[in-house]
């Protein structure tokens, strides 16, 4: 049990998820994808009952926020793991949560430079290859938050348009 805050502000984030995963080691010695969750309430509490005794890493995601691992950790491998043993409680397992980064900009057809609603707008870490998503709005505008420092790609796409990565190219490795 814990709770989940802004690192800026300290205000309490609402319907954050927290998870714990089992250091389970499997045959390929990678860690148990089977997890237990709970969401944060108003005041950003959350507990995870019924967890059996074992040692676990825990993760807390929020909307617009950097997932963080315990104990302020960015990485998996960086996670501080909880030990919890038959018939105990664990608490005061707290996250800040940071905001990072945000992209956003604005989407428009070549032709006429009508903005373009509902266009897919991915934001992609060359390094890690992982990608964050969001949409335009009616005005054609975006906004894809909660990145860590880095570069990205940005590649947009929208149904009877061709695929474009900014700043006007269509190639990837371009």
């Amino acid at each position: 049990a814990g709770s989940v805050v802004d690192q800026n502000t300290g205000n309490p984030i609402a319907d954050a998820v927290v998870e714990a995963f089992k250091e389970r080691r499997n045959v390929d010695a990678t860690l148990s994808k089977v997890g237990f969750r709970a969401k944060t309430d108003s005041l950003g509490n959350y507990i995870i009952e019924n967890l059996p005794a074992g040692k676990y890493i825990v993760v807390a995601n929020a909307r617009h926020y950097l997932r963080e691992f315990y104990h302020e950790a960015a990485r998996k491998s960086e996670a501080t793991l909880i030990e919890i043993g038959e018939d105990t409680s664990v608490t005061g397992i707290d996250f800040t949560l940071d905001k990072g980064g945000a992209i956003e900009g604005f989407v428009a057809s070549a032709e006429d430079s009508m903005p373009i609603a509902r266009a897919l707008v991915r934001v992609i870490d060359p390094n890690s290859h992982r990608n964050k998503i969001g949409y335009t709005n009616a005005d054609g505008n975006y906004l894809v938050p909660g990145l860590p420092t880095g570069n990205y790609l940005v590649q947009v796409i929208a149904r009877g348009y061709f695929n474009e990565f900014y700043d006007n190219v269509r190639n990837r490795s371009n």
